[in-house]
């Protein structure tokens, strides 16, 4: 009898087994591949510096209009912003930018699939000019109205020398 139990107990966990491999992915899944959101201006192409980006990620609408996972990135030198992995291993991301206007229509409500910036690469409509960038793996660029290369004030010459030096290279 304990056998019998122990056996039908042993076939109920290799079905179990059987049925969660099929699974095509589980929540949360983790990615370790990193992606990249770079800021370009629409009407030059040129990267935006320092742009003061907010990003929400979720699992479905409901969470990204809870803003129920949310984070702040800024820019470098090279309109460059890592998307952080709390969000890079949620299935829908929005972003907005502040003190600018992206380059899109009605870009407070779109959402993008973070597993196709991924896998593609992926671009926002870019309505203020003519930019175009081909997409790549892992990269996410999006189009704002700005100043291109943004001239930034240091407070010490140091700074000043070590920007010039990475902006020239």
């Amino acid at each position: 009898m304990i056998r019998s139990l122990a056996v039908l107990f042993g076939a109920g966990l290799a079905a179990l087994a059987a049925c969660a491999s099929d699974a095509v992915e589980t929540f949360p899944a983790v990615h370790n591949e990193p992606i990249t959101i770079r800021v370009l201006s629409g009407k030059t192409g040129q990267p935006l510096v320092h742009a003061r980006l907010l990003l929400v990620g979720g699992y479905d609408r409901r969470d990204l209009q809870l803003k129920m996972w949310h984070e702040e990135a800024l820019t470098g030198l090279d309109g460059g912003a890592r998307l952080p992995d709390a969000l890079a291993n949620l299935p829908f991301l929005q972003i907005r930018a502040a003190r600018r206007h992206l380059c899109q229509a009605d870009s407070s409500a779109a959402t993008y699939s973070v597993e196709r910036i991924r896998r593609d690469g992926l671009s926002t409509p870019d309505r203020c000019g003519f930019a175009t960038v081909e997409d790549a793996p892992g990269i996410f660029i999006v189009y704002a109205k700005g100043r291109g290369a943004a001239k930034t004030r240091f407070s010490s010459a140091p700074h000043a020398a070590a920007a010039m030096a990475s902006q020239k290279n």
